[in-house]
C-alpha cells in the first residue's frame, strides 16, 4: 500500500503512525529528495510541519540548518525575548530558560509591568507608571505572541517533544513589555537593551514589535542603550520589518489619536537604525510575502508560518481541548475526503465528545473501527490520512500547545537563533569575537536570493543586490556558520560617518507631482556601510503624504517614504535608514526628491514649505590612488572612482592604492576586465572604445 502525504516530512510522521498502530509489519517513508548525509533531524513530534526549518519540497523556503546542527545548536549563546511575555513553564522552553545567577540567585528575566521577575502575566499589580488604556485582543491577552516568538529562536528540539528552535539548545531570557494596549512611561525601560544583570550576558535580542506612533523617533535612551550595546559589548539587534497594516494610537481612555499603516519599514523608529538587523517575511516557497513591509532598511528575510509554541492549555492562540462537532464530521467528508462509510461507523460516536490531542482521538477511531469490524487495511489507509489533513485545520484540531504563527514576528527569531549557531560556531573555531558589524556583513555576504525577485535592476555600484521586500535575501544558516568560523574581523571604522545638512528650496506644495529635489555634495570617500537621513517637514500638515526618495552619486535609489493613509502630524527629524548603498562609495552628489503626490487638501500651516535633510554616512576610509596611465588613455578621479576614456582597444590603466595597510587586499572593479592583486591592471571590453568608470570598492 502506498500514501502520499501532502508534505513530504509529513511521511516520516505517517510512517512511525502506521509501525505503531500494529496493523502494518514495515512503513518505510520515500522522500524524493535527500536530506543530506551530514543532516541531523529532530526527533520532535511536530518537526515535520516546521517547513521553516526544513523543505524538501522547496529548499529555497527555509532556512538551510539541517547541515548546521551535526556541528553546533546555540549552546552557550543567550536569546533575550523582547515582547507581550514568555511562558517559561512550556514543555519545549523550560529546559532552554537562562537560570538564575549564581552568585545571588537573582533572575536575569524581567516583567516590566508587574514588576517581578516572571515574564508573563500573572494577574499582579502593574507598576506605577504603567496604565492599561484599552481592552486587550481577546484572541490571546498576553503572552502569546512573546511565547510563539521563544519557540521560534530558541525552542528546545531533539528531545522528542513538540517543536525545535532555530538554535535549539541556545538559553533564551523574557523580558515583558507594554504592547497591545499599555501605556508605559519611557523610564520604566531603563535598562531593557543593556545587555543583562552582568552586561554581557546577552547575546542577541530579539523584538518582534513595532512602536505604534509617527510623531517622534523611537525612544532616544533605548537606542543609545542599542548603540552602546552594540559598539562595546558586541551585542546584535533584531527587529521585524512590520506587517503592512493600519495601526493606530490612542490616548489613556483608549480614543484614537492618530493612525498610520506600516506600508514601509522606514517607519519603524527602532527598525530604521543602523544597529538594528530588520527582517522581512518570505513564504513556503521562499517568495517574499505580500504583507511584509518593504523597506530600504530591511537587511534580510527569513521565512514565516511554521509550527511554534503556543501557551500551556487553553490560554494560547489554541485551545488545547479538540471538540468534535458536525463541523469536524464535514472537515473529514469533504476536505480530507473520509468515506461517508468509515466516518459513520469508526467517526460519528464521538459527536460532542473532547479529547486533549489529535492522537487521542485517532486512538479512539483505530479502537472504534476494530470494534466495529472495519478491515485493518482500511483503518491504516484512513487513520494517517486524517491525522495529514487534520494538521492543516488547527481550529477544528487544535495541537495544544502549539500554534502556527506567521507574519514578520516569526521571521525574526530564526535570524536571532541563527546568529546563536555562528557564534558558537566561531567560539569552536577558536577565533575572535565577532562584532555586531561582522555579523551584519556575514549576514549579507551569505544571504541568499529569494525567487522571483528582480535582483538585477536592484544592483547597486559595488555590485550588492537589495530589495525593498527581501533585503539582501534570505537567511541561509549554513553559509553563516562557514563564514563566520574563518570571517576576518572589520577594522574599526576609520572614517566612521560623514554628516552633511541642505534645505528643500521652494514650497511642497499639495498634490504636486514635480516636487522639491536639492543635492548634499560630499567630498570625503568612504566605502560605505548605511546610510542615514534625519528629514524635518514640520509645517507639512500630513507625513503620509509624502514620497521621499535619496539617490546616491552612482544612480542608486532609495525609497525611503512612500504616500500611505494617515491622519495629519508632520515629519520631525524623523531618521530613515538604507542598506542599499552598501559597500559604494560615499564620494559625490547626493539627491533628495520630495513630493506630495496626494492632492488631499493639506496645505502648509506656515509661511513656507521647505524641508531640511542631514546626510549621515557609516562606513570604512577608502585608498587614495597612483594612477599610471598608457598614452592611448585618460584617466582622472571622479565620483569616488576612476574615469577613463580610452582611444584604442588595447587601452588600459594601472591603479596602485597607497597607505593600504593590508597589501592583499582585494579591490574589484566592475564590468571590466581587471586583474593583480595589489595593483590592478584593467582594461575596457576588447571591443569597445569609450569612457569607463571603475568604481573603487
Amino acid at each position: 500500500m502506498t500514501y502520499q502525504a501532502d508534505h513530504p516530512l509529513e511521511a516520516i510522521e505517517l510512517a512511525n503512525r502506521l509501525y505503531e498502530s500494529g496493523l502494518v509489519e514495515l512503513a518505510c517513508p520515500d522522500i524524493s529528495e535527500s536530506l543530506g548525509a551530514t543532516s541531523e533531524i529532530p526527533d520532535d513530534e511536530f518537526f515535520p510541519m516546521q517547513w521553516h526549518l526544513s523543505n524538501p519540497v522547496f529548499p529555497a523556503g527555509d532556512i538551510n540548518v539541517l547541515s548546521v546542527w551535526q556541528q553546533v545548536k546555540g549552546s552557550g549563546k543567550v536569546i533575550a525575548i523582547v515582547d507581550d511575555g514568555v511562558e517559561f513553564a512550556h514543555e519545549d522552553l523550560s529546559l532552554n530558560k537562562l537560570p538564575d545567577h549564581p552568585e545571588d540567585n537573582q533572575s536575569y528575566h524581567a516583567d516590566f509591568l508587574e514588576g517581578d521577575h516572571d515574564p508573563i502575566d500573572n494577574g499582579g499589580n502593574l507598576m506605577p507608571g504603567v496604565t492599561l488604556k484599552k481592552e486587550l485582543s481577546p484572541e490571546c491577552p498576553s503572552g502569546c505572541h512573546g511565547t510563539a516568538v521563544a519557540g521560534l529562536a530558541g525552542g528546545r528540539g531533539f528531545n522528542a517533544t513538540g517543536i525545535s528552535g532555530a538554535a535549539p539548545f541556545a538559553n533564551l531570557i523574557g523580558f515583558r513589555i507594554g504592547l497591545g494596549g499599555y501605556a508605559v512611561n519611557p523610564g520604566i525601560y531603563e535598562g531593557l537593551f543593556s545587555g543583562g544583570k552582568d552586561m554581557k550576558i546577552i547575546d542577541v535580542y530579539n523584538n518582534s514589535w513595532a512602536p505604534t506612533s509617527m510623531r517622534a523617533p523611537g525612544d532616544s535612551a533605548l537606542l543609545k542603550e542599542m548603540e552602546n550595546g552594540s559598539k562595546n559589548l558586541n551585542i546584535s539587534y533584531i527587529w521585524s520589518a512590520g506587517n503592512i497594516e493600519p495601526y493606530s494610537l490612542t490616548d489613556d481612555q483608549g480614543n484614537v489619536i492618530e493612525t498610520f499603516s506600516l506600508a514601509n519599514s522606514n517607519y519603524n523608529g527602532y527598525a530604521n537604525s543602523r544597529y538594528i538587523i530588520a527582517v522581512g517575511a518570505s513564504g513556503y516557497s521562499g517568495r517574499s510575502e505580500s504583507y511584509s513591509s518593504p523597506g530600504a532598511n530591511v537587511l534580510i528575510n527569513a521565512p514565516a508560518g511554521g509550527y511554534t509554541t503556543d501557551r500551556v492549555g487553553n490560554k494560547g492562540y489554541v485551545s488545547g481541548t479538540l471538540r468534535v462537532n458536525y463541523e469536524v464530521i464535514n472537515y473529514l467528508g469533504t476536505v480530507c475526503q473520509i468515506p461517508p462509510a468509515f466516518y459513520l461507523a469508526a467517526i460519528s460516536p464521538f459527536i460532542d465528545q473532547e479529547f486533549e490531542t489529535i492522537h487521542n482521538f485517532l486512538q479512539a477511531i483505530e479502537e472504534k473501527a476494530v470494534e466495529t469490524g472495519i478491515a485493518p487495511e482500511t483503518i491504516a489507509q484512513y487513520t494517517p490520512l486524517i491525522l495529514a489533513c487534520a494538521r492543516n485545520n488547527l481550529e477544528y484540531f487544535p495541537e495544544g500547545n502549539y500554534t502556527r504563527f506567521s507574519g514578520t514576528s516569526a521571521a525574526a527569531p530564526l535570524v536571532s537563533g541563527v546568529i546563536a549557531l555562528m557564534l558558537e560556531a566561531r567560539e569552536q573555531a577558536g577565533k575572535p569575537e565577532l562584532t555586531w558589524r561582522d555579523i551584519q556583513h556575514i549576514l549579507i555576504e551569505s544571504a541568499y536570493k529569494n525567487p522571483d525577485e528582480d535582483w538585477a535592476s536592484n544592483t547597486n555600484a559595488a555590485g550588492y543586490s537589495h530589495t525593498y521586500k527581501c533585503g539582501f535575501g534570505r537567511v541561509d544558516a549554513a553559509a553563516a556558520v562557514e563564514k563566520a568560523e574563518s570571517w576576518t574581523l572589520l577594522p574599526a571604522p576609520a572614517a566612521e560617518t560623514i554628516e552633511f545638512q541642505n534645505f528643500g528650496q521652494g514650497d511642497l506644495l499639495d498634490g504636486d507631482p514635480q516636487g522639491l529635489s536639492s543635492t548634499n555634495p560630499v567630498f570625503q570617500n568612504i566605502k560605505i556601510d548605511f546610510v542615514d537621513i534625519e528629514f524635518t517637514a514640520d509645517e507639512h500638515p500630513r507625513w503620509g503624504d509624502l514620497e521621499i526618495t535619496l539617490t546616491s552619486p552612482t544612480g542608486t535609489a532609495s525609497m525611503l517614504a512612500e504616500p500611505v493613509p494617515s491622519s495629519q502630524g508632520s515629519y520631525k527629524k524623523w531618521h530613515f535608514g538604507s542598506w542599499r548603498h552598501f559597500g559604494e562609495p560615499s564620494k559625490g552628489k547626493w539627491h533628495l526628491d520630495v513630493k506630495d503626490n496626494t492632492a488631499n487638501g493639506d496645505q502648509c500651516t506656515g509661511p513656507s514649505c521647505h524641508y531640511a535633510w542631514v546626510l549621515k554616512m557609516y562606513g570604512d576610509n577608502l585608498p587614495t590612488w597612483t594612477l599610471t596611465t598608457p598614452t592611448e588613455s585618460t584617466c582622472q578621479e571622479r565620483n569616488g572612482g576612476v574615469v577613463c576614456t580610452f582611444t584604442d582597444d588595447s587601452g588600459s590603466v594601472t591603479l596602485t592604492p597607497t597607505g593600504v595597510a593590508n597589501p592583499n587586499l582585494q579591490y574589484v572593479f566592475t564590468d571590466k576586465y581587471c586583474e593583480g592583486g595589489y595593483q590592478k591592471y584593467c582594461s575596457p571590453d576588447t571591443t569597445h572604445n569609450g569612457t569607463y568608470w571603475f568604481p573603487r570598492l
